[in-house]
């Protein structure tokens, strides 16, 4: 016998029969990503958001030894530097925070839920009967805003499916680097951040011809360059925090093929 595969309870497929009178409210300001220090990127956004974040590797929240692509929005827990109550303060919006409050999950319509489809987070503060723009027009048809997002998740999950290969072959070819990110506060203390993986350069350059072409005909050769620059963008991310009268961060440096953090004491 399958498996019988649920969504979490606040998690519900999109159907006019159980919400034809849903809408969902305007959040300019992407409020329910105030305390996101990283979001997940795919790799058809990679060059918008190399241009605004440092992007990098992080260990998959699952636990299953694998890693995701990542926009650093923070330097610590619970710190989002561009979220703003009026808007996003900066160029590009992660689409995994754009897509709030939708999702691809599986289809709770069909008894095994095995397929996945456009889903909503039906607790979401920003989901309401009253206000907001409608999922669906008076005659039961999709809205264009729930066409758009039908596109949004599926541009999201078709890029998500290579991204995770594109992330399989840098790690396979060895291509990826631990760092540590060193910060000093005005007042002289230094504190690091720890457990970020990037795309080592110098490994890159040592690759043969053959597996260059290889990354190049799988088109993951360019992602790897964007990866390693966007990494510049840690300062300009310093100076835009600063200016916002956080604890003022005065200088730092990237420690490349850093040690692994000792395991806490037991």
């Amino acid at each position: 016998m399958s498996e019988i595969r649920k969504n979490p309870e606040n998690v519900e497929t999109v159907d006019v029969s159980r919400h034809r009178k849903l809408r969902v409210k305007a959040n300019p300001g992407f409020e329910h990503a105030r305390e996101q220090h990283v979001a997940s990127l795919v790799l058809s956004e990679l060059a918008e958001a190399a241009s605004s974040f440092p992007i990098v590797l992080v260990p998959r929240p699952y636990d299953d030894g694998k890693l995701l692509m990542a926009a650093m929005l923070g330097l610590k827990e619970g710190e989002n530097i561009y979220y703003g109550p009026q808007y996003w303060e900066s160029t590009h919006v992660p689409l995994s925070i754009q897509r709030h409050p939708f999702l691809i999950a599986y289809d709770d319509r069909l008894p095994n839920g095995e397929e996945l489809t456009t889903c909503i987070e039906a607790n979401s503060p920003f989901v309401s009967e009253q206000q907001g723009t409608p999922l669906f027009n008076d005659d039961g048809a999709d809205s264009d805003f729930l066409k758009n997002r039908h596109l949004m998740l599926n541009e999201m999950f078709g890029s998500q499916q290579i991204t995770e290969r594109f992330i399989d072959a840098v790690v396979d070819q060895g291509l990826t680097s631990l760092i540590n990110v060193h910060l000093k506060r005005q007042n002289g203390e230094m504190y690091v951040i720890t457990g970020l993986f990037t795309i080592d350069e110098e490994k890159l350059q040592k690759l043969s011809t053959e597996q260059l072409v290889g990354l190049h005909q799988n088109n993951f050769l360019a992602p790897c360059y964007l990866i390693i620059a966007s990494l510049h963008q840690l300062r300009r991310m310093i100076r835009h925090r600063n200016r916002q009268g956080r604890d003022q961060i005065v200088d730092f440096r990237i420690e490349f093929n850093a040690e692994p953090p000792a395991p806490a004491p037991q």
